[in-house]
């Protein structure tokens, strides 16, 4: 799993058909210190969380997980799906808030 920043959307008419009423974001992990990091990449919105831009996600990142928490069905490729939006997180580092 992994912690990210939702920095855009993806508005697509035409796809395919596995991944229709499916809602894609774009992400940029988050470390503890909420500073950005890493290359961006297109989650699927798997848990129905409305997420939007700016917001604080929990995302799973590994194929099978991801497809489950997205309640998909298909065997098309979901590399990432979000499973949770992020109010608070607190560490011995402090805190971040989403």
């Amino acid at each position: 799993m992994l912690i990210a920043r939702v920095t855009g959307n993806i508005v697509s008419t035409v796809k395919h058909s596995d991944y229709y009423g499916q809602k894609l974001l774009i992400l940029r992990a988050v470390g503890l210190d909420g500073e950005l990091y890493g290359d961006e990449i297109v989650a699927v919105d798997g848990a129905e969380t409305h997420a939007g831009i700016g917001e604080l996600v929990l995302v799973m990142q590994e194929g099978g997980s991801a497809r489950q928490v997205s309640r998909i069905d298909h065997p098309g490729p979901v590399e990432y799906s979000v499973c949770a939006v992020v109010d608070h997180i607190e560490t011995s580092q402090g805190d971040l808030y989403g």
